[in-house]
């Protein structure tokens, strides 16, 4: 079988072939001068950083070489930190479909099809999209490398799907044995540090101090999470990462149960929202439960631990498991529509009252409201601005 034949090595004879063939043939084939070829990376966690994206760079790179590809200017896109998961999030990925409809770019260069997307539905719309505009999809390393078609482009996004729930569920299987030899497979609460071993933790002296605070100002002194959470705060406390304190916060530290010793596993997973990147957390399975007891962990004795939980029980039983709705709501016309002058002028601000007076003319006139209570609001502030300017 002949090798493909460059067109510059062609016989002086065949030049005119050669230029009938481009003028005449389909203007695809004919290699424009403008054609850009541009890379895009993405990696999931931040763990890997800068070495993954190094590295598809150089091999993508290397591709774009070894095949003559024009790549000019702003020709590298990466996508940090972000999931294969969804394309929400994806700056750099919406960068490059904004170029391609734009017709600025000829070509996108993956260094595995996996990088585009780990959902089937969300890489074939994108290669879709970008077929559909005569921009090329290539894969520069792995088993299948080049130009990719519809029907590969197809099933490297069904494998790609396989591959991430293989990963997925190894990792469940090693977080479940790993919890049920009594690793710590959860964040590091408040009170405690990370151990010397992976998985393990220890009481953090200083830290654990104020836990105990907050259990006695919660279940002793019976304040609400907002109150101890301004308490502290006050005190010049520094809250979990760095951060104030919250009420939400107050309310995760007594309802934990590391505080008496107690590991638990599977109390709650990670469900996504069908079609986004967006993910929520709900109950999980009592049959997938995993818990253990290390007493040299309980730093709470377990009679305090269960009147905090009582006491939020009984809260939530009240509220019927819902957030609590207002038992009043205003309805006034002009709720939020206008300032009061004659406060706003006690307060020693003039501009402010005069504003509050012309707004207050202003809403009066433009709802025409004749009311006798509007007009003698009107009135009497009006009243009070002319003698308090005397």
């Amino acid at each position: 079988m002949n090798k493909p034949i460059k067109s510059k090595n062609l016989p002086q004879e065949l030049q005119s072939v050669r230029k009938w063939m481009l003028r005449c043939g389909p203007e695809s084939e004919v290699k424009s001068v403008d054609e850009k070829t541009v890379i895009y990376s993405r990696y999931s966690t931040q763990t890997q950083k800068d070495a993954s994206e190094e590295r598809q760079h150089d091999v993508c790179l290397g591709y774009a070489q070894f095949e003559e590809y024009a790549l000019e200017g702003d020709y590298f896109y990466s996508d940090r930190g972000l999931s294969g998961d969804s394309l929400d999030g994806r700056a750099s990925l919406e960068k490059i479909r904004r170029l391609a409809r734009e017709g600025k770019i000829k070509r996108v260069l993956l260094y595995s099809w996996c990088r585009l997307s780990r959902r089937p539905g969300d890489a074939m719309t994108v290669y879709d999209e970008w077929s559909t505009l005569g921009v090329e999809v290539h894969v520069c390393s792995g088993n299948v490398t080049g130009p990719i078609n519809y029907f590969q482009a197809l099933l490297l996004s069904i494998f790609a799907m396989e591959e991430r729930e293989k990963l997925l569920r190894t990792t469940n299987y090693a977080a479940f044995a790993a919890a049920a030899q009594g690793r710590n497979m959860a964040g590091i609460p408040y009170g405690f540090r990370k151990g010397r071993n992976t998985g393990e933790i220890e009481i953090d002296d200083k830290k654990m101090e104020i836990v105990k605070r907050i259990f006695t100002l919660f279940v002793i002194h019976l304040l609400p999470e907002k109150t101890i959470a301004h308490i502290l705060n006050k005190d010049g406390l520094v809250g979990p990462r760095g951060k104030s304190w919250r009420a939400k916060t107050i309310a995760g530290i007594v309802a934990n149960p590391k505080y008496i010793g107690y590991l638990v596993y599977g109390v709650s997973k990670v469900v996504r929202t069908p079609g986004r990147a967006k993910k929520s957390r709900t109950a999980g399975s009592l049959k997938k439960l995993k818990y253990i007891h290390k007493t040299e962990l309980a730093c709470i004795d377990v009679e305090t631990f269960l009147q905090a939980d009582a006491r939020l029980g009984a809260r939530e039983r009240g509220l019927g498991g819902k957030q609590q709705e207002r038992k009043s709501k205003s309805v006034l016309l002009l709720h939020g529509s206008y300032r009061c002058a004659w406060l706003a002028h006690a307060a020693g601000n003039q501009w402010a009252a005069r504003l509050a007076q012309i707004e207050v003319r202003f809403v009066h006139r433009a709802w025409d409201l004749r009311t006798e209570p509007f007009n003698q609001l009107v009135v009497h502030r009006n009243r009070d601005l002319a003698g308090a300017s005397r």
